[in-house]
């Protein structure tokens, strides 16, 4: 038997039969016409596929194939590994890691695995481009220029990933051993999974009644509603922003108010409200911050705050609360920075659905592990751990997420994510940031928006 006998396709069959972390199958070595399994005292396997009469010379030839094709990668060390003398050759083989999602968690464990370069790694995402999030208030900004404002919160992947395979697509189904993509695609042979999904506004808390028109003639008669975490809307509408009156911001938590300051700040000749359903703003992440935020809203005159009232309709161009029934007409753009949810509706109906709890979250153990699953992963604003979601949060869930990965390959002793209170900066405007950390507000003012958007430009 010569090696031109033997084509990928059955190379690759000896590596799928091979792979398998649940069982602690993690380094392996030809010996003559076996095959030895060399973790933690694991037997001999007498069946190797189609390699059942091999020799030594072309096992050898075969090993070196395979690293010359990158299925596999060389160990030298057999000490490490407590194999038998008689083993000639190890063979590492590159588990494969798929990371759904490429946000600030999805980026970090991918550039961490591929500067350990043991794994293969994908990545599924809807777009061919990392976007920094907390930098959309930016486009608000910089709207006269908007195209080099897209470019400073958008940047290919290429630029962090070299050796991860990107596939732009949509997930529509997870099962067991495949992801289903919506073009009909399959994800195959994977040995861990990585849940980074993020979240969205959900644009479904507002109640949309339409005119019954919808000619040309009567287009501008309804208010524009825009996702006030969508970097598309912001796109696409900003020359209707530059253009409008009268605009309407939906939500007193970060988001909100971000969007709300940079509004405040560049446009002196309109008129803005921000209708929050709580009493205090930023009540979530910092009730003392109330009078500070408050203060800078009402210090403008073209501003007003309305507390304590639910937005129930939007209609043609005005704006219906529930509490008091109070009515905002001739509003030309709506914000809506409301409806916080996790991105997880693709495992609705799919193995991982037991996995979510009552509100969409994924349920994950101290190890960042989806709950009763141990190469499954999840990170990010999708997980049900109670704390600020945060890019810098995402990035310490994909630190945790890989060191436990390569523990798994081992079974070693998995690494805790211990939950703490970080510090926050919640910018208003290009100039004005509050840092706040805890229930306390630690400074506010230029300086700290100076700090505020280094962070920024180092995110990127």
């Amino acid at each position: 038997m010569e090696l031109s006998d033997l084509h990928d396709e059955k190379l690759m069959d000896l590596v799928r039969h091979l792979r398998d972390p649940i069982k602690g199958v993690y380094m392996e070595a030809i010996v003559g016409n076996k095959v030895k399994q060399g973790f933690k005292g694991s037997s001999f396997i007498e069946k190797t596929c189609a390699f059942s009469n091999i020799d030594k010379a072309l096992s050898r030839e075969i090993g070196g194939h395979l690293i010359a094709k990158e299925f596999i990668l060389p160990i030298t060390s057999s000490k490490k590994l407590r194999l038998s003398d008689d083993a000639f050759y190890f063979w590492n083989f590159k588990k494969r890691v798929v990371v759904i999602g490429g946000g600030f968690a999805g980026r970090r464990l991918l550039r961490l695995l591929e500067k350990k370069g043991i794994y293969e790694t994908v990545l599924i995402t809807k777009h061919p481009y990392f976007e920094s999030l907390p930098s959309l208030p930016s486009l608000i900004r910089n709207s006269d220029r908007i195209e080099k404002a897209t470019a400073s919160i958008r940047a290919p992947f290429s630029k962090y990933l070299t050796k991860t395979k990107v596939i732009v697509d949509t997930v529509s189904y997870v099962g067991e051993k495949y992801i289903e993509l919506k073009s009909g695609r399959l994800v195959q042979d994977f040995q861990y999974l990585v849940l980074a999904t993020g979240s969205y506004y959900d644009m479904n808390m507002i109640s949309f009644i339409s005119p019954t028109f919808k000619d040309e003639l009567h287009k501008d008669e309804e208010t524009i509603v825009i996702n006030a975490a969508s970097s598309k809307d912001l796109i696409d509408y900003h020359s209707d922003i530059e253009k409008s009156k009268k605009m309407v911001v939906i939500g007193g938590g970060p988001v909100g108010l971000e969007i709300y300051g940079e509004l405040l700040t560049k446009y002196k000749d309109k008129q803005f409200i921000l209708i929050s359903s709580r009493e205090i703003l930023l009540e979530r992440c910092c009730k003392a911050s109330h009078d500070n935020v408050y203060k800078f809203c009402m210090s403008h005159p073209n501003s007003t705050v309305i507390l304590g009232e639910h937005v129930k309709t939007i209609e043609g161009k005005s704006i219906y609360t529930s509490e008091s029934n109070l009515v905002l007409h001739d509003v030309d753009i709506c914000f809506a920075a409301i409806g916080f949810s996790p991105n997880t509706y693709f495992l609705q109906k799919s193995f991982l659905s037991k996995a979510l709890d009552q509100r969409g979250f994924v349920k994950v153990n101290d190890y960042l592990q989806v709950e009763g699953l141990t190469t499954t992963f999840a990170m990010g604003d999708i997980t049900n751990i109670d704390e600020e979601k945060l890019a810098q949060v995402a990035e310490r869930h994909a630190e945790i997420v890989f060191k436990n990965i390569q523990k798994v390959d081992v079974h070693k002793s998995l690494s805790l994510y211990k939950p703490k209170i970080r510090p926050i900066f919640v910018s208003l405007g290009p100039s004005h940031s509050i840092f706040i950390h805890g229930q306390t507000v630690m400074m506010e003012g230029w300086m700290m928006s100076l700090v505020k958007h280094l962070i920024e430009y180092k995110m990127m």
